[in-house]
């Protein structure tokens, strides 16, 4: 936040600021050839959902930011069908790394996920090069 005010931010509003600028790109480029890396803030930390996705299920702040992830990716798609550009537009849709649950926050990530197994079938997390850390969620449009 060295840039002022303007460079001011609060977690919870992040996303919707970042959304807005990627809006704001697409129609400032839409028409001609673009490259956009859009990468979420909500999953990573601190994990502060705003709160209208606060409580959104059962897991805690964690399901929550992946809610409200989830939300930008739909408010995303929704916003380059509105131009025109879903049928010539390239989506690439992955994450950086497999599930993590116990990384030393007091989230009660353990304990609120249940008997749900993040990298299962797979053996290992995010921080192992087992397949459940090294293999990733990927779509592409």
């Amino acid at each position: 936040m060295l840039g002022g005010n303007s460079a001011r931010f609060r977690d919870e509003t992040l996303p919707y600021q970042m959304l807005n600028k990627v809006r704001v790109f697409i129609d400032n480029n839409k028409e001609q050839p673009f490259f956009l890396y859009f990468s979420f803030h909500d999953i990573h930390e601190p994990r502060l959902p705003n709160i209208r996705f606060q409580g959104a299920n059962k897991i805690g702040v964690r399901g929550d930011a992946i809610v409200r992830m989830d939300y930008s990716t739909g408010a995303l798609m929704n916003h380059i069908e509105k131009r025109g550009l879903k049928e010539n537009t390239i989506i690439v849709f992955s994450s950086d790394n497999g599930p993590v649950l116990d990384d030393g926050h007091a989230d009660k990530a353990v304990e609120l996920l249940g008997n749900h197994k993040s990298g299962r079938p797979f053996g290992g997390n995010k921080y192992s090069a087992n397949d459940a850390g090294t293999r990733v969620p990927t779509i592409i449009y």
